[in-house]
């Protein structure tokens, strides 16, 4: 610690002195003043508060506890407050009126200036002075800069941008500022500040951070590597100057991507993620795909926003369930469910109904507040997007139209972007067809959909012709898409002639992962 507080102190006082000697001169001046002025109080008092002062200032545990203080970079200033021009000049000028003959007092006067010029040190050298670059003192890269932003805007940049460009127009806004930069901000902060002057920078995550902090601008040195191209996250190139790129951002953009289930089994996992690097899950599938699942989220940040649980079929929280009791690295933030009533399920149970995850559900939820249910007209909004529950468990409907509680209570929501949207349609049947078109049939319409029940099933085909996609993701592997034969009864073949004699694209598990961006 001191080495360093002299090591500063050393530096800051040939800042100060500008590598001269006029400290000598200073120290004999103020020796002087003791000795020869010890009678005259006003003197006695200036050599006290020098002495004081330099104690205090020079002490190398003060330069590092102010350092620390962020005032590093103004420390050489403090020197201002000693008096050493005074003293040496009182000094000459002392020694001058002591000498009674003019032609002496002359001579004396011309070496004392020869001196000090020579303890002195140059000040107008190119160490301490430039010519300015244009008539508001700013470099001109900036001034370049500057000039392609438009007023108002929010931008991130590099610390030679966010240093000056305020100065020249105060309407600009930046994540952080030259204060940040000096002194020390949030976490936050820091963190952006190092991604940004990294020698390779990380496009994907930057343009996270962009749309996070509402940028509207990406100002990028010329010089720098890039791990990617910025087109490939929406960013457009707006202009350039000698020494820097300015893009603009896009528009927070929207992926949904369908997976199989490692099970080898029907299942249903989706995953929404926008490119500020949000993460929403929708079911997970089958226990035996929780891998899979786990894969996912790692390759997302190990961060979930939002999971979204359609209904407590196996097929649908089984992954859930084992990953929310080992989490391992993976932080989830919300959970969103139907509030399925286990009694009056339990007492109408299909032969299909599985009850072990239901009940490890509601075990792992116990008295936790991450849980959400979720009700028929909810609506809220996730990354950006509107979400409109169209059908989820209600007592006093579901169970007036159906037996199966847990697929036609599970929950049935749509998910809307600017231009277009997705509907999910969980497992829900053709019995709640009608009861959900009474209320929703003028809201149906949507650009993709997920089958209900795996297209095995499901809604009526009036439904299908209301929602009319341009693409239809089945969750159903290849042995339930194309059966062998008719003896399971299985209908999804039936279903995917509907969707194609639709014009809609049919997707499902054999060319997963199956991915479209809703714009």
């Amino acid at each position: 610690m001191l080495s360093n507080g002299w090591w500063i102190v050393k530096e800051a006082a040939q800042k100060y002195f500008s590598n001269g000697y006029i400290w000598l001169l200073f120290l004999i001046a103020l020796v002087w003043i003791m000795v020869k002025k010890s009678k005259n109080k006003a003197s006695i008092f200036l050599a006290i508060y020098c002495v004081i002062y330099a104690i205090v200032v020079l002490n190398p545990i003060s330069a590092v506890v102010l350092t620390k203080l962020g005032l590093d970079l103004v420390y050489w200033r403090v020197f201002w407050l000693m008096p050493v021009g005074i003293l040496v000049c009182y000094f000459f000028v002392t020694i001058v009126a002591s000498v009674k003959n003019r032609w002496v007092k002359n001579i004396i006067i011309i070496l004392e200036c020869v001196l000090l010029a020579i303890c002195g040190g140059w000040i107008y050298t190119k160490d301490n002075f430039e010519i300015a670059q244009s008539p508001y003192k700013i470099p001109q890269y900036v001034l370049e800069v500057e000039a392609l932003i438009p007023d108002g805007s929010t931008i991130m940049g590099d610390d030679y941008v966010v240093i000056w460009i305020r100065t020249l127009n105060a309407t600009i806004n930046m994540p952080y500022g030259r204060q940040m930069i000096w002194n020390g901000g949030s976490e936050e902060q820091m963190e952006l500040h190092s991604l940004l002057n990294q020698e390779i920078l990380d496009v994907k995550v930057l343009s996270q951070k962009a749309l996070q902090y509402n940028c509207d601008y990406v100002v990028i040195d010329k010089t720098k590597q890039l791990s990617d191209k910025w087109e490939n996250y929406g960013m457009t190139l707006e202009g350039e100057t000698p020494y820097y790129y300015i893009y603009r951002v896009g528009q927070n953009r929207v992926y949904i991507t369908q997976y199989g289930d490692d099970s080898g089994s029907q299942g249903q996992f989706y995953t929404i993620t926008s490119a500020k690097g949000e993460l929403i899950i929708i079911d997970g599938g089958n226990p035996g795909n929780a891998d899979q699942v786990r894969r996912v989220i790692a390759e997302n940040g190990n961060h979930v926003n939002t999971w979204i649980l359609t209904h407590p079929h196996p097929d649908h929280i089984g992954a859930f369930n084992l990953i929310w009791q080992q989490p391992e690295d993976i932080q989830i933030d919300s959970v969103y469910a139907i509030d399925l009533n286990y009694d009056n399920y339990k007492a109408l149970a299909q032969p299909w109904d599985d009850f072990s995850q239901f009940e490890l559900f509601n075990q792992l939820m116990q008295n936790e507040e991450r849980l959400h249910y979720v009700h028929t007209g909810d609506e809220w909004e996730l990354a950006g997007l509107k979400i409109q529950v169209l059908n989820a468990y209600d007592s006093l409907v579901t169970d007036q139209y159906t037996t199966d509680l847990a697929n036609d209570g599970s929950m049935m929501f749509k998910v809307t972007n600017n231009e277009e949207s997705m509907l999910f349609c969980a497992d829900v049947g053709v019995s709640m067809s009608d009861e959900i078109m009474t209320h929703y049939a003028d809201e149906l319409s949507s650009d993709y959909i997920q089958m209900g029940h795996h297209g095995n099933g499901g809604l009526s085909s009036e439904f299908y012709q209301k929602v009319h996609p341009k693409v239809a993701f089945f969750d159903a592997p290849e042995w339930l898409m194309h059966p062998e034969d008719d003896s399971h009864g299985w209908t999804t073949p039936q279903n995917s002639e509907l969707m194609e004699s639709m014009g809609a694209e049919v997707y499902y598990y054999a060319t997963a992962p199956n991915q479209i961006e809703l714009k």
